[in-house]
């Protein structure tokens, strides 16, 4: 692990590799020489350390000819992901299904995204009165925040103190950007840099874990189909192969309905890291058994 000191800047790392298993073994063999150790402060796992690169630009030439990494027998260490949960992944990436304890998913986000609207809850109007008496009565009232605790609201508190009774309402935005993405293509060509799907959403900020993944760029060039996907934090060991390879079957379904060859991924991140309970396994799976972190 390189040690910088608060003078250096940013050390941006650059990764050619094969397929996605030659992928996965070239970060972890980098990020035990380049990455640094903080302890998280806001997240997840605050209170646990990560090693993590400052950012990383990762270059996979042929990711379907091997999509899971293999793990040499012998070495006693769980594989990160499997075949059968990389296909169970892709169906959660095309569709929008999802628990009722959870704020997002990425399929969701991709094929039905939903906002979050805060919704103000307007009572009806209904008060009259008959007498100069009950008009001085009613003046104070709508003069004054005051209202008794049987009432959800009255006038004056509408007028000189309001509040709003908050409540949550999911709006479907009625787009499926996988399918829209493959349309554009289909009907209007390949020269374009409008051929995006969005993850994020700018209410994500308030969110206790905010998604990972932010957007998925898309380029035709050169006849093949290509994905730019950039995470903001990204697990190198639980989460890296199962999302590329869930994305690369997204890549191969969308090129096949386009009618172009499938392509390259080319994933960036300023949050590649490790958590430190993967450390020795990293070492393991890189035979760097005598490297420290620190």
């Amino acid at each position: 692990m390189t040690q910088h000191t608060q003078n250096e800047g940013m050390k941006p790392v650059y990764i050619e590799a094969f397929d996605l298993d030659d992928a996965w073994f070239q970060c972890l063999s980098a990020i035990l020489e380049k990455g640094q150790v903080y302890t998280i402060t806001r997240g997840s796992y605050k209170g646990q350390k990560r090693l993590e690169f400052d950012f990383v630009t990762l270059r996979v030439k042929k990711p379907s000819h091997q999509i899971i990494p293999i793990i040499p027998e012998g070495l006693g260490i769980p594989p990160p992901t499997t075949m059968e949960y990389v296909q169970g992944y892709l169906e959660y990436l095309l569709t929008g299904a999802k628990t009722e304890t959870e704020d997002y998913t990425y399929g969701e986000r991709l094929v039905d995204p939903k906002v979050r609207m805060m919704m103000r809850e307007i009572p009806p109007n209904g008060t009259t009165t008959t007498t100069m008496e009950n008009v001085q009565i009613y003046l104070k009232y709508l003069l004054t925040g005051v209202k008794p605790e049987t009432e959800h609201y009255i006038y004056g508190e509408r007028l000189v103190d309001p509040k709003v009774r908050e409540g949550k309402k999911e709006i479907p935005l009625k787009v499926n950007q996988v399918e829209e993405i493959i349309k554009m293509y289909k009907t209007e060509g390949y020269g374009t840099n409008q051929a995006i799907m969005e993850i994020g959403m700018p209410s994500d900020v308030s969110l206790k874990d905010p998604p990972c993944l932010r957007l998925i760029d898309t380029r035709i060039r050169y006849g093949k189909l290509h994905f730019i996907p950039y995470f903001r934090s990204w697990d190198l060991w639980g989460g890296f192969p199962s999302n590329l390879g869930g994305l690369q079957l997204v890549k191969q379904y969308m090129a096949e309905e386009i009618g172009v060859e499938d392509g390259e991924i080319i994933a960036i991140s300023k949050g590649l890291h490790l958590y430190d309970y993967t450390w020795e396994w990293a070492k393991q799976r890189t035979t760097k058994y005598d490297k420290k972190i620190e």
